[in-house]
């Protein structure tokens, strides 16, 4: 783990709740929880530590049934591997490391945030550990990741052949986000925007 909670670097204001892994480019990267892919960017293979890199980070952005968003921030170029509408499982492949966007080398960006008035705020999260206790992850410590439950990208399902009912919620899920990103979008000239995360 590269930086933490508060970080000195980048991790400040709506974003300190905000982890990086340092990984090599192309290294996979899983979904932390189930959700439905709201968003993603993959276009750019840009990446550089000035503020004018903050618009060429890729992402993949998550939604969960608690209400809360996952991102996975610095996908590599056309490293996304779902699609908007995609149902995903936890430990389940959905793209690859990268370093687009403001950074200094290739890593993964990991935050889950929740929508609240004209913003969005990070949330503190846990990860359980091997003895199912919940453990604060430290910057500057190795840690390595598993899960018991990953599945291949053969088992990826497109929400929208799972029923009318979660059709409806899907699109609302969309729709709602698409509102929450052009807002965030509105916002990106903080220093903190998901591009500007180093």
């Amino acid at each position: 783990l590269t930086q933490g909670f508060n970080g000195r670097y980048s991790h400040r204001g709506w974003a300190k709740y905000s982890l990086d892994f340092g990984l090599k480019e192309g290294e996979e990267i899983y979904a932390s929880r189930d959700g439905i892919v709201v968003d993603i960017k993959e276009d750019s293979d840009k990446g550089g530590r000035g503020r004018k890199y903050k618009i060429y980070a890729n992402y993949i952005t998550i939604y969960h049934n608690d209400g809360t968003f996952a991102q996975y921030v610095h996908i590599q170029k056309n490293g996304c591997i779902v699609n908007i509408g995609d149902y995903v499982k936890a430990g389940q492949l959905i793209g690859y490391s990268g370093k687009t966007g403001r950074v200094k080398g290739p890593h993964l960006h990991f935050m889950v945030f929740k929508p609240v008035y004209m913003d969005r705020m990070t949330i503190p999260i846990s990860i359980i550990g091997t003895n199912n206790e919940f453990v604060q992850l430290k910057a500057l410590r190795y840690y390595t990741s598993y899960h018991p439950d990953k599945v291949n990208l053969t088992n990826n399902i497109h929400i929208a052949s799972l029923s009318t009912n979660l059709n409806d919620l899907e699109e609302n899920i969309v729709s709602n986000y698409s509102n929450l990103h052009k807002l965030s979008k509105g916002i990106a000239s903080n220093d903190n925007d998901v591009g500007g995360i180093e």
